[in-house]
């Protein structure tokens, strides 16, 4: 139990420190998160607090702090909290490795479901549906379906 603890407490420790290193750099006027010109504070720290990556070292801070505290932390919030610390720190890394061109070859055990959603009309920005050509052949699949749901639906 000590053992996780301290683990906690220097990922807490290590979690603490970049956020509030990067923010000292952005208090001072430092351009360190992708500016392209100079902001005022008010922006900076706006800038600051919106980033994922800065939002998911806040959840793994908050996380590693309470697991410090009591390595068996548990309920329904805490478990709440953890999960998105983890997706979102796991987020990031993708998102940083997809931005440095970076791949990785992950294996897994077992068949993963994949669901695909094929859309032949869809909403424009306007709200006018546009309909768009069925290249699968999908639509007729589907109005068959529904005329056998509605009739079934409406059978005596």
């Amino acid at each position: 139990m000590q053992r996780a603890r301290a683990w906690h407490a220097v990922t807490a420790a290590v979690a603490i420190f970049a956020l509030v290193f990067q923010l000292v750099l952005v208090i001072q006027g430092g351009v360190v998160l992708d500016e392209t010109k100079r902001f005022g504070l008010g922006e900076r720290l706006w800038h600051f607090v919106s980033y994922f990556t800065v939002q998911s070292n806040i959840l793994v801070a908050a996380v590693a702090v309470l697991l410090a505290r009591d390595p068996a932390a548990d309920g329904r919030g805490f478990r709440a909290l953890r999960l998105a610390a983890l997706l979102g720190i796991s987020v990031a890394d993708i998102d940083r490795k997809i931005a440095r061109g970076e791949t990785q070859t992950e294996r897994v055990r077992g068949d993963i479901p994949v669901y695909l959603a094929y859309f032949t009309a869809w909403p424009d920005a306007q709200g006018n549906v546009r309909y768009y050509k069925d290249i699968y052949e999908r639509d007729a699949h589907l109005a068959r379906a529904i005329t056998r749901t509605s009739a079934l639906r409406s059978a005596p």
